[in-house]
């Protein structure tokens, strides 16, 4: 059973066993030098202007945004104006391992996607609603016993506002809905299979279509 701890949301933890499940200011994790956790990262950016690196990837912050991180990927903030923030860190075991949905699991594409980058862009009303949210998870974890569930009622309504900020903004995409499930799918059946099998016969019979369509894909 995981355990949450209870700090003050804008340092770090006074225990010193890592913890499952924290927030950060994000001017107090000033990236002096490249973020690197154990833990999945949702980090949420209310203003300022800079650029996000991680693993190959590079972009602009220009507006209010919300990206998302798995764990052990590089992260580095260069900063041109003061980038005011929070940062969520949870591991697999105080989220991960309950009965979620795919689309907001820690396999899903918010956090493991491969087709469009893992972050979206928030409007005015849309920033309020997140503001919101992580302003209630700052008061929960502040009280003296914070109650797991509520922690996570939260996370789960952050995912799935913004899974369906990022459906909106990509479905007039190329790619359709269907595409993106199957290579969704494709892709978790390739992290499950590649150590014994590498031959496109094998994935393309798990994915009920023939080489040329998997290849096509």
């Amino acid at each position: 059973m995981s355990k949450v701890v209870n700090t003050d949301p804008k340092f770090f933890f006074i225990n010193s066993i890592e913890p499952d499940f924290y927030i950060k200011d994000l001017s107090d994790s000033c990236f002096l030098k490249p973020l690197y956790s154990i833990h999945h990262i949702v980090m949420i950016i209310f203003s300022g202007t800079g650029k996000l690196k991680y693993d190959l990837s590079e972009l602009e912050i220009s507006k209010p945004s919300v990206y998302f991180f798995s764990p052990y990927q590089i992260i580095t903030l260069d900063r041109n104006e003061n980038i005011t923030g929070k940062i969520i860190y949870f591991s697999i075991d105080f989220y991960c391992i309950e009965s979620n949905k795919l689309e907001i699991s820690c396999n899903g594409p918010l956090f493991n996607n491969t087709l469009y980058f893992s972050n979206i862009i928030l409007n005015k009303n849309q920033i309020h609603i997140f503001e919101n949210l992580f302003f209630e998870i700052t008061l929960e974890l502040k009280i003296q016993s914070p109650d797991r569930d509520i922690l996570l009622s939260y996370l789960k309504l952050i995912l799935l506002k913004a899974l369906r900020i990022k459906n909106e903004s990509t479905e007039n995409i190329a790619h359709s809905i269907e595409d993106r499930r199957f290579i969704h799918k494709f892709q978790i059946e390739l992290e499950t299979h590649f150590n014994f099998s590498h031959k496109i016969t094998h994935y393309s019979s798990i994915m009920n279509v023939n080489n040329y369509t998997l290849n096509y894909k």
